[in-house]
């Protein structure tokens, strides 16, 4: 699965062409300015990413936020944040995040395609490093204490919730619209026209099924 998602995730090389596109692709920016992507000099300082994502975002006139959760939080971040960029994590990459729902989140690869991706998955990808430690140790364990292999992969999430309580798992950056912009704008980003005309049209509905029923009296 690591690989799959590794095929899906924009290089650092092309970061700002990775924002351009979740920009748009989202709704955030329908005529996006170019981006320039990091210079050799920027990928060379990768723990600042952050800042040049940030800078690129603000160049957008959007706003990117850094964001990370408990270990046991993970899958609610990940089907939360998006629009998002997550780092995968050792590589100088990145996964841009749509939105998720159903188990599932919607990945932008770099051929501007869409897949849909389990949550899972890149839950796994971003916790690796903190489980593999423990695994050996807490496999054995279960298995003197009996556990059936059946069992083992849901007893072994049980108790790697509990170790892994406290950790922290970040490199995510969330786009947001800045507090300045147009009301009816971050309305519409949110979808509210569509649900408001549902509404009205269910709420026209009842109301025309009132009057059929108050003629036929």
């Amino acid at each position: 699965m690591m690989t799959n998602l590794n095929n899906l995730a924009w290089p650092a090389a092309q970061l700002g062409e990775a924002i351009n596109a979740l920009a748009r692709k989202s709704g955030l920016a329908a005529d996006a300015v170019e981006l320039p992507n990091p210079s050799k000099h920027s990928l060379q300082l990768a723990p600042q990413f952050g800042q040049w994502i940030e800078a690129a975002a603000e160049r957008l006139g959007l706003e990117a936020e850094e964001v990370g959760a408990q270990y046991g939080e993970v899958e609610r971040m990940i089907s939360t944040a998006g629009p998002a960029l997550l780092r995968v994590p050792g590589e100088q990459s990145f996964l841009a995040v749509l939105g998720g729902k159903r188990g599932k989140v919607s990945v932008l690869a770099p051929d501007l395609k869409i897949r849909r991706i389990p949550i899972e998955a890149i839950r796994s990808m971003l916790c690796r490093k903190h489980e593999e430690p423990l695994r050996g140790e807490v496999d054995e364990l279960l298995l003197q204490a009996g556990v059936s292999r059946s069992r083992l992969a849901t007893a072994r999430a049980a108790i790697l919730s509990q170790r892994l309580s406290q950790v922290w798992i970040n490199d995510c950056w969330m786009l947001r619209m800045t507090p300045g912009t147009g009301f009816v704008k971050q309305l519409r980003h949110a979808r509210l026209p569509r649900l408001l005309g549902v509404l009205a049209g269910t709420y026209a509905f009842q109301f025309a099924l009132g009057l059929l029923a108050t003629s036929s009296r």
